[in-house]
């Protein structure tokens, strides 16, 4: 299956944007991953 993705990084930095694009690739790539619970889970601060 074909698919295309249009980005955009203006409302965030380059680096944060490279980032979660290499961790978007990596969940493409090797799907079985989001079978696996994470290794740490981080709360969010209020």
């Amino acid at each position: 299956m074909d698919g295309c993705f249009v980005t955009d990084e203006w409302i965030v930095d380059g680096f944060y944007f490279a980032v979660a694009m290499h961790s978007f690739q990596n969940l493409i790539h090797g799907p079985w991953q989001l079978d696996e619970p994470p290794e740490e889970a981080v709360q969010d601060q209020p």
